[in-house]
């Protein structure tokens, strides 16, 4: 069957490079299948590997090819060439280049090359994104809205979930703090966008299915950190542009915040404080058994090895990871890279999120009013959401989570193509007219 799904997606993905190439007033409407087909893949099985490891304990188990990677082809095609600023090429540079030296002195090289494949696939999301947003102004917009139909969905997901007695409910990601994760990359820019007056009605809609998501599954980590990262982008948002409307919105904004954390500490409440003290006990263990690692390894033992070498090698054992825990990767993502990618890794990861981190801030001092310059205040605190979530989660180098950070980076340089003053390496978006609301025209 696999091989079926190969052979269409590779006889349909010129077709619709074709089609889209000679009608670019779809590419909004791609965006939106694009943004929504993360959610798609991780319900449905319309994703094929002609090469893979099923039983590899590691975050990537093979060579996986999707409807996205074919969509976003297609994409690229029909869209235009917009120059990625150098401090993201230097960046991804580092990190590819601290990936490729770990993967040389791995043991073994199949699983690191598994990861090496995500990247691919995470640069062609980025192109698709940003090519597309030179051609048609309406494609971040687009990209929003289907961001938002997916958590919406999400939202009816975990609510049946939790009616049929699941404690902590993940929704179509099977787990809760994964759907928590990918949230940040979500409720903010909505958030960000409704302070700003911009789809009202969509944007509500968003912050209250992100609110139900947390509720339901019942994450200490997404729950402080959407409380307060809603706060940050309201702190933000009005320092980059007052107005009397966001004053208001945001006063009502924060009574809303204030009256749900008791409802949100229930959902904590659900399990008892001594399960909790466990989970962060073994948390503890695990990042134990990582220290050791990256002691015997300064270099890294590869990309997608960390649970064989830390079981191979008694790291966890010498740790005191329980046999249950054994097969899991170490709750922290900055030493999850560490071990498996080295010091160089750590840094380069570090150093692409600043990067990513310095783009959007100075998107957000440089946009004119407007939708905009509302996303960017939403990166700012999208990358600061998800560096703090990282030291509790190894998530972040799960591909959805990836998908989604190189959707944002995309927006942020289509953004900064737009903007006045500075030159686009290709067509550059169209300038928003003075109308904020009327920036990115609703999607259909």
């Amino acid at each position: 069957m696999k091989w079926i799904f190969l052979a269409g997606l590779l006889v349909l993905t010129p077709l619709l490079a074709t089609y889209l190439r000679n009608h670019r007033q779809y590419l909004p409407k791609a965006a939106f299948v694009l943004a929504l087909l993360p959610f798609i893949e991780m319900r449905l099985n319309v994703t094929a590997s002609p090469y893979s490891w099923p039983t590899w304990p590691g975050f990537v188990k093979g060579i996986d090819i999707s409807l996205s990677d074919g969509l976003a082809i297609a994409m690229i095609y029909a869209g235009s060439r917009v120059a990625t600023p150098l401090r993201l090429k230097l960046a991804f540079g580092f990190y590819v280049a601290a990936f490729l030296l770990s993967t040389a002195f791995a043991e073994i090289y199949v699983p690191s090359i598994f990861y090496g494949w995500q990247l691919v696939r995470v640069l062609l999301l980025y192109y698709a994104v940003t090519r597309a947003s030179a051609v048609e102004r309406d494609v971040p917009a687009y990209l929003l809205s289907g961001l938002i139909a997916g958590l919406s969905i999400q939202a009816v997901v975990v609510v049946q979930q939790k009616m049929s007695g699941l404690a902590q409910a993940g929704g179509w990601f099977g787990h809760q703090n994964l759907l928590g994760m990918a949230s940040h990359f979500i409720i903010y820019p909505a958030f960000a966008a409704f302070l700003g007056g911009h789809y009202v009605r969509r944007t509500a809609l968003c912050v209250g299915a992100a609110f139900i998501v947390a509720w339901a599954g019942g994450s200490r980590a997404t729950i402080g950190l959407m409380c307060a990262g809603l706060a940050l982008t309201i702190v933000l948002s009005c320092w980059q542009q007052m107005s009397s409307r966001k004053i208001a919105v945001a006063g009502l904004a924060l009574l809303f915040i204030v009256a749900a954390v008791p409802v949100l500490y229930g959902a904590v409440e659900r399990r008892s404080e001594d399960v909790r003290a466990a989970s962060n006990e073994e948390r503890e263990r695990m990042r134990e058994g990582a220290r050791m690692v990256i002691a015997d390894y300064p270099l890294g033992v590869g990309a997608n090895r960390f649970v064989t070498v830390a079981n191979v090698g008694g790291y966890y054992a010498r740790a005191g990871v329980v046999w249950n825990s054994v097969g899991a990767l170490v709750h922290n993502t900055y030493y999850l890279v560490a071990a498996e990618m080295g010091f160089l890794g750590l840094g380069a990861l570090i150093g692409l999120l600043v990067a990513v981190l310095s783009l959007a801030w100075s998107n957000m001092r440089r946009a004119p009013p407007g939708f905009g310059s509302e996303y960017s205040v939403a990166t700012v605190v999208i990358i600061l959401a998800v560096a703090v979530h990282s030291y509790f989660e190894w998530i972040t180098m799960f591909w959805v989570i990836h998908f989604l950070f190189a959707m944002n980076v995309g927006v942020m340089v289509a953004l900064r193509a737009s903007l006045p003053n500075k030159r686009a390496a290709g067509r550059p978006l169209r300038r928003e007219p003075a109308e904020p609301s009327q920036a990115f025209p609703a999607a259909a």
